[in-house]
């Protein structure tokens, strides 16, 4: 079984006592997927590594290494409440230069649109004139 990626896959939920449809529901994959011949593909790689963060996807794709991931090298392992409480201030500085550049680009759109309500005011007021004037010339010609 554990000659192809599917395989090693397989053999990784018997060892960690995981049936198919489990599977199938932590990573959003398809019913009967691992029982489709064929490689993983790239696009169902990253939902398999973020369901299974202890799994070494090298050893999936290739067979060589150790099934498992040592725990400092998991990905997406849990996240401790101080993490969630307690930001990086790199992350902090980042967000909040996103932050600003989207109220610059809502401010700048917000000065487009008044700029184009303006000319719509403009434009509006010729009309008006235009028809005015028009009205005058049928009644003098009329």
């Amino acid at each position: 079984m554990e000659n192809t990626q599917k395989g090693r896959l397989l053999t990784f939920l018997t060892a960690k006592s995981i049936g198919k449809p489990e599977f199938y529901r932590r990573t959003g994959l398809g019913n009967a997927y691992l029982d489709k011949a064929g490689q993983i593909q790239q696009g169902k790689i990253g939902a398999i590594r973020k369901a299974y963060p202890e799994l070494n996807m090298q050893w999936v794709l290739t067979g060589k290494g150790d099934m498992l991931l040592p725990r400092e090298d998991q990905e997406d392992g849990p996240v401790s409440r101080q993490a969630l409480e307690e930001p990086d201030p790199a992350f902090r500085e980042l967000f909040e230069a996103l932050i600003a550049a989207k109220n610059e680009t809502i401010a700048a759109r917000d000065r487009i649109i008044a700029a184009k309500d303006e000319l719509i005011s403009v434009q509006a007021a010729t009309i008006k004139s235009l028809e005015s004037a028009l009205e005058l010339l049928k009644t003098r010609t009329g």
